[in-house]
Formats: C-alpha cells, structure tokens, sequence
C-alpha cells in the first residue's frame, strides 16, 4: 500500500494462519507512523484501520507519539 510516510505498509490479507486465511482488511501491518502526515492518516481511515497497537520494543528508542486525525 503506498501511504503518505510509510515504507512498508501491507494488508495482511490472504495469508494462512490457524489453518484458514487471514480476511482482506482485517490486519495491516507498516512501519512507525510517528512521520505520517495528515493525508497518510486519511489513506489509512480510508483502508478502514480503526485500531492501531505500537509494538515498539522498550530498547526501541521511538514510542508512538504521531498525531491523530479527529474521530
């Protein structure tokens, strides 16, 4: 998906996983949005991410601080 400030962003869709397939839209994965501007944010809206959940190591020196769009 080429989202404004992502690198690797990619729906996860299709992939097996407990012995079925993970449904189109259901798990995005992307980098560290702390660079995303506000059109990056609409893009994934649009996607239909609701949920975001930061797996940042606590070795990792960047936490998820990145701005918000309203709800």
């Amino acid at each position: 998906m080429d989202w404004d400030g992502t690198l690797n962003a990619r729906d996860l869709g299709g992939l097996q996983a407990n012995g079925g397939r993970i449904r189109c839209g259901a798990v995005v994965r992307a980098d560290h949005p702390a660079n995303m501007p506000a059109t990056g944010w609409e893009q994934l809206r649009a996607h239909g991410v609701r949920t975001i959940i930061d797996l940042t190591g606590l070795e990792e020196s960047q936490t998820d601080l990145a701005a918000r769009l309203p709800s």
